[in-house]
């Protein structure tokens, strides 16, 4: 959940010096590990616990700048972690590679028990994060620690765009993987198509742990997974807040909002954001998203 900050926050927040600090665990892909890190308040004693889950390709120290904000936000008293998949970011595997979308989500799941010694934990899930935590919580809602729970989700990876776009995919892309699962294609979107805001957009292109490229494998799991739980938001049943992006080309915004309506009501609320693209964390309105999310959790 999330902790409020005492009305003094802004003061104190000036004096906060965070730390990062990493922890390595062995993935249920083989021969494989992934990377959690947390950002805290050092001399703080946390009280709750945001996990957060990054998109395709990317990774979670892209979000710091938001990681550091929130735990200033709560005077120290929530720590902010956050998951880089297997194929991503500081984590081992080939890039832009998974063998099995289940891997993910049983680190995920393994992750979420470790942590869960730590106290009440919110996830924020973005893109292919929001897909992964979705499967997890609608297909393996039993595994899921009873210490995790508001979901948050950011343009979520519900129904990509190219699903929309070439009717033919599936076919293409179950030929090519059964053959050359590691085969690579280009990274289909750049960072202006990603971001209006250029900082951004120079950003995503320039770091060096964002792939530019996704294999056929990947490509493939994250197109049946999301496939899966389009039909099942009827069984989400924890307090849930989708972030929605007016002008985004990486997944299908319609599909999104019509599977936020299968939600009741009394659990689900969704904002949107006209003149922003994929990457809403970091557009230029991103401390007004903050905002919203950290009121939001407020209320439940």
């Amino acid at each position: 959940m999330w902790t409020q900050p005492s009305r003094s926050t802004d003061k104190k927040s000036q004096r906060i010096k965070i730390r990062r600090e990493i922890k390595h665990y062995k993935s249920a892909q083989p021969d494989s590990r992934f990377a959690v890190q947390s950002w805290f308040a050092v001399g703080s004693h946390p009280t709750s616990q945001i996990l957060f889950l990054h998109g395709a390709l990317s990774h979670g120290d892209r979000h710091s700048e938001m990681f550091e904000w929130f735990v200033k936000k709560s005077d120290g008293a929530t720590v902010v972690r956050s998951l880089d998949f297997v194929g991503h970011g500081i984590s081992s595997g080939p890039r832009g590679h998974v063998d099995k979308f289940k891997y993910w989500m049983d680190d995920l799941i393994s992750a979420l028990n470790d942590l869960s010694a730590y106290g009440s934990t919110t996830l924020i899930g973005h893109s292919m994060g929001g897909l992964i935590a979705l499967k997890s919580l609608l297909e393996r809602e039993q595994e899921i620690p009873k210490e995790v729970g508001p979901l948050i989700l950011s343009n979520p990876c519900i129904r990509p765009i190219q699903v929309v776009e070439i009717p033919k995919l599936e076919m293409m892309v179950n030929g090519i993987a059964d053959r050359l699962p590691l085969l690579r294609f280009p990274r289909i979107h750049k960072g202006p198509q990603l971001a209006n805001n250029p900082e951004a957009a120079n950003s995503f292109e320039t770091d060096p742990l964002v792939s530019g490229f996704i294999t056929a494998q990947m490509t493939r799991e994250i197109y049946y997974a999301s496939q899966d739980i389009r039909s099942l938001s009827y069984f989400l049943k924890r307090p849930t807040l989708f972030l929605i992006s007016g002008q985004d080309l990486v997944v299908d915004r319609e599909a999104t909002l019509l599977f936020s309506r299968g939600i009741d009501k009394k659990f689900c609320k969704v904002i949107e954001y006209e003149n922003v693209k994929h990457e809403l964390l970091h557009e230029a309105i991103r401390h007004k998203v903050w905002q919203d999310i950290a009121t939001w959790l407020e209320s439940v």
